[in-house]
């Protein structure tokens, strides 16, 4: 009897064209500004773990008027930067100090489908 591989299944992805509204770019936007907020903070402080970056980072996103369920998923994506570029720079290459360039959300939390449409949390309640 052949035992089953967990051989990786075909994704079919597909293009879609998106106009977002001027709220959505704004939310884009900031997520980047933390994320090179974070960055910054990383390399002053040679903060090398999710964890140290957390510890250095979380409350100095404060001043962000934004969800704070995306201030772990920016901490986690500057950290994922921090890591490439301390790697890249360890195994000689000529690298530039990592920043974030276009606008973004890395999330995976708080979002909603109601009637068909996606909604996003958008500012920290309080």
């Amino acid at each position: 009897m052949m035992e089953e591989c967990s051989a990786m299944r075909p994704v079919k992805a597909v293009k879609q064209n998106y106009l977002p509204t001027p709220v959505i770019l704004d939310l884009l936007d900031t997520f980047r500004c933390m994320v090179n907020d974070c960055v910054r903070i990383g390399l002053d402080s040679n903060a090398t773990s999710m964890k140290g970056l957390s510890l250095k980072c979380y409350h100095k996103l404060d001043r962000y008027l934004i969800y704070t369920g995306y201030r772990l998923t920016a901490i986690s994506h500057a950290a994922g930067l921090l890591r490439n570029y301390r790697k890249a720079k360890r195994d000689g290459k000529m690298v530039k100090e990592p920043y974030a360039r276009r606008p973004q959300l890395v999330a995976c939390y708080g979002f909603k489908i109601q009637g068909g449409d996606l909604l996003l949390p958008l500012q920290s309640e309080g």
